[in-house]
């Protein structure tokens, strides 16, 4: 999985299944997008929207996929 990869599991972050959303999570916090940084940087925002996905499941992995991308995103978030 290269970079080409990235933009489509980027959109998938925003599919209206909870298991595809939930994957799609899972590869930037512990599948190949961890390999490239900056581009799980960029998609940092739509991770965070994930925490207030109606998915319990989803919103543990996006806060746990912060907590690994932007450590300081997630702290606000579990202070809310």
């Amino acid at each position: 999985m290269g970079t080409s990869s990235v933009p489509l599991i980027t959109r998938a972050l925003t599919n209206r299944n909870a298991d595809v959303r939930n994957q799609a999570v899972g590869l930037f916090s512990d599948g190949p997008v961890r390999s490239f940084p900056d581009l799980q940087r960029n998609a940092v925002p739509e991770i965070a929207k994930l925490l207030c996905d109606p998915d319990e499941s989803v919103r543990m992995s996006a806060t746990n996929a912060l907590k690994g991308i932007a450590s300081e995103v997630a702290v606000k978030a579990e202070r809310r």
